[in-house]
């Protein structure tokens, strides 16, 4: 599923490994389900982040990359 800014949510058949692929920089893994455009993330803790006012949380496999 992809959420946009807007809150439009569109279901889709590509896995989240292609989506990385496809979008390239300046997006970042955090979690095996979510995917999140680094220009929406405000705040950085040590299990989740704030992105577009939305709290995700983030793996210990993930956490490197933020």
């Amino acid at each position: 599923r992809i959420v946009t800014q807007e809150g439009r949510s569109y279901r889709n058949k590509t896995g989240i490994s292609q989506w990385e692929n496809i979008l390239g920089e300046g997006f970042v893994r955090i979690h095996r389900a979510f995917l999140v455009n680094e220009a929406c993330i405000t705040e950085v803790g040590s299990h989740s982040l704030l992105a577009a006012g939305t709290e995700l949380p983030i793996s210990r496999k993930y956490r490197k990359t933020l």
